[in-house]
């Protein structure tokens, strides 16, 4: 099953503690950017740059 995001996916810090080269705030791969299976979601390695808390972007702006 596949997910959606509103804007894009972003790495979470749970997902940055268990591999370092995935900075949390910043998008996933290219190819779940915008479509991600559920279950990176359930597991909470990845959420929608809507609702990642501790990041602004120019979005919140305009």
């Amino acid at each position: 099953m596949q997910v959606v995001a509103k804007i894009y996916f972003v790495w979470t810090q749970k997902a940055e503690e268990k591999h370092p080269e995935r900075v949390a705030g910043s998008p996933v791969w290219d190819r779940y950017k915008h479509k991600a299976p559920a279950s990176m979601l359930e597991s909470g390695d990845i959420v929608d740059l809507h609702d990642y808390e501790g990041q602004t972007d120019l979005f919140s702006f305009v």
